[in-house]
C-alpha cells in the first residue's frame, strides 16, 4: 500500500467515527512493508491508534530486532497481537520488553485452523449465522485501495468499489460473495 492511499484509509477511518485501534493487516506480514514506521506515524498524528498481528520474523527467517520495535514505538505503537507459530511469546516478549503491549496471543499449534473459507482446504461448514464483516457492517481495504467485504477476499471479488468512492460519500453494504457458502469463521470469539 502507499502512503497516499493510507492516509485515504484514515480520512475513511476518521468519517466512520471508529474508535477502535486501526487494523493494519490482511494477509502477510505487516512488518515487512517498508513504510510501516511511517504509517504508524501518520495515524498517531491524528490520534488514531494502531494494531496488527505478526510473528515476529523478518525475511531472512529471523527475528525483528529491538531496535526495529523500538522504531515502531517510537513512531507510535503500543500494542501488537503475536502469533506464535515461528516464535516463542517468552522470545518476542524479551525482544519487545519495555516497548509495545502484546495483545492477543494466537497459537496455530493449539488449535484446528480454518481453511479460509475454502481457500486453502475443504470448504469450512457455513454457519446460518452472518459473520462480523456483515453484521457491523465491516470491510477491509486492500493494498490498492479497492475495498473488498471481508478479510478472507485478499483478491477483492466484491464487486468493484473503491476508496475514492466511499470517501466520495457513495455507501457501503455488505455483498456476499462466492467465499461465503464455505466459510465458517468469524461468528464468535473474532474481534474487529
Amino acid at each position: 500500500m502507499s502512503s497516499a492511499t493510507f492516509a485515504k484509509c484514515l480520512d475513511l477511518f476518521e468519517m466512520c467515527g471508529n474508535r477502535k485501534p486501526l487494523r493494519l493487516h490482511n494477509f502477510g506480514e505487516v512488518c515487512l512493508h517498508p513504510e510501516l514506521a511511517g504509517f504508524i506515524s501518520m495515524a498517531s498524528a491524528r490520534a488514531i491508534e494502531v494494531s496488527f498481528f505478526t510473528n515476529g520474523i523478518a525475511s531472512d527467517g529471523r527475528p525483528f530486532t529491538r531496535a526495529y520495535w523500538a522504531t515502531l514505538s517510537e513512531a507510535g505503537l503500543r500494542t501488537v497481537d503475536f502469533s506464535s507459530h515461528k516464535l516463542s511469546l517468552e522470545r518476542f516478549e524479551a525482544i519487545t520488553s519495555g516497548l509495545i503491549h502484546i495483545g492477543r496471543l494466537f497459537d496455530p499449534r493449539s488449535r484446528k485452523l480454518g481453511t479460509w473459507a475454502g481457500q486453502t482446504g475443504p470448504p469450512e461448514t457455513p454457519v446460518a449465522e452472518p459473520c462480523l464483516f456483515e453484521s457491523k457492517p465491516a470491510f477491509v481495504v486492500l493494498w490498492n485501495g479497492r475495498i473488498s467485504s471481508c478479510c478472507l477476499d485478499a483478491e477483492g471479488r466484491r464487486s468493484e468499489l473503491w476508496i475514492d468512492d466511499l470517501l466520495g460519500g457513495q455507501p457501503y453494504a455488505f455483498e456476499r460473495l462466492s467465499l461465503c457458502s464455505g466459510c465458517g469463521s468469524m461468528r464468535h470469539q473474532e474481534e474487529l
